[in-house]
């Protein structure tokens, strides 16, 4: 059995930077009827990713509905800290007013310490400052849900996320060893 190391980081709720994504996006706010938004730009952003072999469902637009779907049904689900991604459009019937390239959900948690999930942008936007912008966003929806910590997990050869995530003021805290479920990427 192969396994893949994932590091758990923890970042403080102090003073944030400012939410801004590039000019050519909008940040959208967590709504019921944007399900399927979150779901294909979580799938665009994981599938060809070592992380759809640890978690299969990020491998299918389908897998991806049914996790966003267990995500929002949680009693601790924030819709404060989960937001989508989306390029600016002038087109009026997307429900998120444009078409959705990254992703993020929050989750709370006892102890004043929330949980990030799944914080995805597709490959064609990395680099522009979306990750950042979803990421910082979260925060400040955890923080004003009166939460004080948050962690998340990332895979440990994962730089770009590593680094992304040191910049807003995660540390990582421990270690962990997951056994992967999959065999290959994009299946």
């Amino acid at each position: 059995m192969q396994f893949v190391r994932r590091v758990r980081m923890e970042a403080l709720l102090g003073r944030l930077p400012a939410p801004e994504p590039p000019a050519e996006f909008r940040l959208v706010p967590w709504r019921d009827n944007l399900i399927e938004e979150h779901a294909a730009a979580k799938r665009d952003a994981f599938a060809e990713e070592p992380d759809s072999l640890l978690f299969p469902a990020l491998a299918t637009v389908r897998g991806c509905r049914a996790l966003m779907a267990d995500i929002a049904r949680q009693p601790l689900f924030l819709p404060e800290a989960t937001w989508l991604a989306v390029r600016r459009s002038d087109l009026f019937d997307e429900p998120a007013g444009g078409a959705a390239v990254g992703t993020i959900q929050g989750l709370g948690g006892g102890r004043g310490v929330g949980a990030i999930q799944n914080v995805g942008v597709v490959p064609e936007c990395r680099g522009l400052g979306l990750g950042r912008a979803l990421l910082v966003r979260s925060l400040y929806g955890f923080a004003q849900r009166g939460y004080r910590r948050v962690y998340l997990e990332v895979t440990a050869d994962n730089a770009r996320a590593l680094t992304l995530y040191r910049s807003v003021g995660f540390r990582p805290v421990r270690t962990l060893y997951k056994p992967l479920k999959g065999e290959t990427a994009g299946v």
